[in-house]
C-alpha cells in the first residue's frame, strides 16, 4: 500500500489544519463539561460575539499581509462612538450623527496610511502614536464622560434574520468582500507584492505608497462598519469603548497565520483565528473562569502565537 507522505506531512503541520484540529479539540472538551456549549443559542451567541473582533480582523490580516500593522483601531473606534453619541446629545440627527461617525473612521485610516507613506516610518510607531491622539480627541470631545443615543440604533446590533444575527451577516459581508480584494484582484496581488518584498515591488513599478493609503483607508472603512455595529449593540460610547481590540485582533489575524513580516496570510486562516478566538472566550466564560484570568490567557495565546509565526516564518 502506497501512503502520499507529502499530503501526510500537510494535515500534520498546516497552521490551518493545526487550527481546525485545535477548534475541534476545545469544543469537544467543554460540550463534555456543559451540553449547552453546542446548542444553537450558543453557538448564534458566538458568532454574535465575535462579529465587532471578525470584522476589525479581517481588516487587519489585509494590512498585515501588506506588512502593515494599525494600533490605533481600538481608538479609532472610540473617537468615532463618541463623535455620534455627542452629536446627538446636541440635537441633530441620528443617521446624519452615525455618517459623521463613520468618515471619521474613513479619515483616520487614511490619515495613518499618509502619514506612514510619506514619512517611511515603523506602522507600529506611527499608529501608536495616532492612537494617543484618537484617545486624547475622545477624551476632549466627551470631557472623560459616557454619551447614549437611547437605544435608537438597535437593530444591527440585536435583531435577527431568521436565526442569524444581523451583525454576523454584515460580519460574512465583510468577509466575501475582503476575499475578493485578496484573492480576486489586481490589488490582492499588490498587496502580496508589498508584504512579500517593498523594495522588490517599488523596482518594479508597482506605486507602494498608494497601495499603503488605500489599504490603510479601506481599513478604515472596516474600523467604520464594526463601530457601527459595536454602537447599535451598546448603545452607548465612552473614550475607551474601543480599548483592547487592537490587540485582539492582531492575535485573530496572527493566530490566523498571518506573518508579522507580511507576505502570508488568508482570509480563510483569519476566520479560523477569529473563531477560535470567540470559542476560547466563550468556552472560559462557560467554564466560570474570571476575567481577569481570561486578560492573562490572552496575553498567553498572543506570545504563542508570535512565537509559532516566527518559527514558521524562519523555515522558509
Amino acid at each position: 500500500m502506497n501512503f502520499d507522505y507529502k499530503r501526510i506531512r500537510y494535515f500534520l503541520i498546516n497552521k490551518n489544519i493545526i487550527l481546525v484540529y485545535v477548534l475541534f479539540f476545545i469544543i469537544i472538551i467543554v460540550s463534555l463539561y456543559d451540553r449547552n456549549f453546542i446548542s444553537i443559542s450558543n453557538i448564534s451567541n458566538i458568532m454574535q460575539q465575535i462579529s465587532v473582533l471578525g470584522i476589525l480582523s479581517l481588516g487587519m490580516n489585509l494590512l498585515m499581509i501588506s506588512g502593515g500593522l494599525d494600533l490605533s483601531i481600538g481608538m479609532n473606534i472610540s473617537l468615532s462612538l463618541c463623535t455620534i453619541t455627542v452629536l446627538f446629545s446636541r440635537g441633530l440627527n441620528l443617521y446624519f450623527c452615525l455618517l459623521t461617525g463613520f468618515l471619521i473612521s474613513v479619515f483616520c485610516g487614511f490619515l495613518n496610511g499618509l502619514i506612514i507613506s510619506k514619512s517611511k516610518g515603523l506602522p507600529f510607531v506611527i499608529t501608536l502614536g495616532t492612537m494617543s491622539v484618537f484617545n486624547g480627541l475622545a477624551l476632549v470631545i466627551t470631557g472623560g464622560e459616557s454619551f447614549s443615543i437611547g437605544g435608537r440604533f438597535n437593530y444591527i446590533g440585536q435583531a435577527k434574520i431568521w436565526i442569524f444575527p444581523i451583525s454576523i451577516i454584515i460580519f460574512f459581508l465583510v468577509l466575501i468582500l475582503t476575499y475578493i480584494i485578496l484573492n480576486l484582484s489586481k490589488l490582492g496581488r499588490l498587496i502580496f507584492a508589498v508584504g512579500s518584498n517593498e523594495k522588490a515591488a517599488y523596482f518594479s513599478g508597482i506605486k507602494v505608497d498608494n497601495v499603503k493609503i488605500l489599504l490603510y483607508t479601506l481599513n478604515g472603512v472596516i474600523v467604520g462598519i464594526a463601530g457601527l455595529v459595536l454602537l447599535s449593540r451598546l448603545g452607548s460610547a465612552v473614550p475607551v469603548t474601543g480599548a483592547g481590540y487592537e490587540l485582539r485582533t492582531i492575535a485573530a489575524v496572527v493566530i490566523g497565520g498571518a506573518s508579522l513580516f507580511g507576505g502570508r496570510g488568508s482570509i480563510f486562516g483569519c476566520f479560523l483565528g477569529i473563531t477560535l478566538m470567540g470559542i476560547i472566550s466563550n468556552a472560559l466564560n462557560m467554564l466560570k473562569v474570571s476575567y481577569f484570568y481570561q486578560g492573562t490567557i490572552l496575553g498567553i495565546i498572543i506570545i504563542f502565537a508570535a512565537i509559532i509565526s516566527t518559527s514558521f516564518e524562519s523555515k522558509k
